[in-house]
């Protein structure tokens, strides 16, 4: 068999063609330049994911479905479940929802 030929109809494998075949099936390789492309392909999946969490109180959703069709949040019951990155979660963790909590210095 030529490499890179199309494969006819009906193709039978014997011997040490079949075994090879069937080795390749069990264990596939991967070149480096696919290896990069399932890395880049990775990380375009995590940068474009998308996260719910709660306004109110900040509890993040990690099992949130968005078929559910909900706002309201499962700890503190106020209607402000929100869709967003993980960046944006993190900003408004550490930047807003932490600005609108009271400081034990003000005490």
């Amino acid at each position: 068999m030529i490499p890179g030929a199309p494969c006819a109809l009906g193709l039978v494998l014997e011997g040490e063609a079949a075994r090879r075949f069937d080795e390749y099936l069990a264990n596939p390789t991967c070149t480096p330049k696919g290896e990069a492309i399932i890395k880049a392909a990775v990380n375009h999946h995590r940068a474009c994911r998308k996260i719910a969490w709660c306004m109110a109180c900040g509890h993040q959703y990690v099992d949130y479905n968005p078929a559910l069709q909900t706002s309201v949040c499962r700890e503190c019951g106020e209607p402000a479940v929100v869709w967003g990155s993980p960046d944006a979660y993190t900003y408004y963790i550490e930047v807003i929802h932490h600005a609108e909590q009271p400081s034990i210095e003000s005490l």
